[in-house]
């Protein structure tokens, strides 16, 4: 059987979830259990560029590695400041994910962000970890024959590591949408809140990002937060995103990805809060650093959905629920992402990159919500035990972006 006819028998099998749903009553998946005692959901071993110039030649080291993925980034190099820490920081936690069970640094040799600064940052994880730098192997075919050795050892070892089962509460499911105004999605986004709701009760972690799309319901925001000091700290963070997007929005010169998914009024901010259910807020965080507590997470994060996708990858997201009304066949290397939507149109257009279809046209009371819910629960956990999803059968890789400032 060729490649194309695999992928053929592959789509023709592998069912869209419709939500008829079961009890969700499991509170443990199959993952990798990493040295740092954090959970893998996927196996592979990362080739990152350190900066654009080494591109291609960390292209080439995963092509010959069956099981790696490639980071490609435009970015790494004549950048300063603020712009300069982002790309740092991001690389350095998308390394560190436990999805990865090596990594494999690729670098110049003359770039702004060392290669050697890289990977002194993923290695506190105690992952397999090595560096190819061009200028100091002699030249690309150097550089990609050693490159190619490191991942293929590290790709034999992982081969060996067998899932093991562990609690849910070892799982964090980062959330994203790209349409919050169709009746459909505010019925989507009220049963992926059941789901967040049921995660965060069995001590799971779930990641509110998107911060462009609540700041129209910044009362709303604040209200699920725990705490005076950190409803003040959400409070400053709504206004001052909502004074530096206006701010955007009004310099002629650009155009901005930022200010086309801004929230156009309070009932599209609540609708997007939506996905992240009833429980409160514990913690805002960054792409600075790791989450230091588990349960409803409110992430900095904003820009289109890729910028979104890999600040919650660095965050710690093991997985991506993606809210899909528009449809989209976007993923992210080396993470599922689970598109669900209850546009009625993406069955017919999009049956392919759609994971789960909510019916969310027709059925919107309240005991569907939580059929649906538990159904996206059950659905996440076969997922996250090895079910692929459809953007990873399709090798879909194009959320990888980093953010940079505007």
């Amino acid at each position: 059987m060729n490649n194309f006819a695999l992928l053929d028998y592959l789509f023709r099998n592998t069912p869209l979830f419709y939500m008829n749903g079961v009890k969700a009553v499991k509170d443990t998946f199959q993952g990798y259990v990493r040295k740092n005692g954090t959970v893998g959901v996927r196996n592979q071993i990362a080739i990152i560029p350190s900066v654009f110039c080494s591109g291609k030649v960390a292209e080439r080291i995963a092509y010959q590695v069956p099981g790696s993925v490639y980071l490609k980034h435009p970015v790494g190099c004549s950048q300063v400041g603020e712009d300069l820490e982002i790309t740092a920081r991001t690389l350095i936690e998308i390394g560190k994910n436990p999805n990865f069970a090596g990594v494999v640094v690729v670098g110049l040799g003359c770039e702004r962000f060392s290669p050697y600064e890289l990977a002194d940052g993923i290695a506190p994880t105690e992952k397999m970890l090595e560096t190819v730098v061009i200028q100091d192997e002699g030249d690309s075919l150097k550089t990609i024959q050693q490159g190619v050795k490191y991942a293929r050892q590290m790709q034999q070892i992982a081969s060996q590591q067998q899932r093991e089962t562990v609690s849910i509460s070892k799982l964090t499911v980062g959330l994203i949408s790209d349409e919050v105004s169709h009746p459909s999605d505010a019925f989507t986004n009220d049963a992926i809140g059941y789901f967040s709701d049921l995660l965060v009760g069995k001590e799971g972690s779930v990641i509110l990002s998107q911060i462009q799309q609540l700041i129209d319901g910044k009362n709303e925001v604040v209200n699920r937060v725990s705490g005076e000091n950190l409803k003040r700290r959400v409070e400053k963070l709504l206004d001052e995103r909502k004074t530096r997007f206006k701010e955007i929005g009004n310099r002629g010169d650009i155009s901005n990805s930022v200010t086309s998914t801004v929230s156009n009024n309070k009932n599209e901010a609540v609708n997007a809060l939506k996905k992240a259910g009833t429980t409160g807020i514990k913690e805002i965080i960054t792409y600075k650093a790791p989450p230091e507590k588990s349960g409803l997470l409110l992430l900095d994060s904003y820009g289109h959905e890729g910028e979104v996708a890999t600040s919650l990858v660095a965050a710690g997201a093991q997985m991506v629920l993606f809210s899909s009304g528009r449809g989209t066949p976007t993923g992210f290397p080396g993470t599922p992402v689970m598109k669900i939507s209850g546009n009625k149109e993406n069955l017919g257009r999009l049956k392919e990159n759609i994971d789960l279809f909510t019916n969310g046209n027709e059925v919107q009371d309240v005991a569907n919500i939580e059929v649906v819910g538990n159904r996206i629960y059950n659905h996440v956990l076969e997922c996250a035990s090895g079910h692929s999803v459809k953007s990873e059968l399709l090798g879909h890789d194009e959320l990888f972006c980093i953010t940079r400032l505007p």
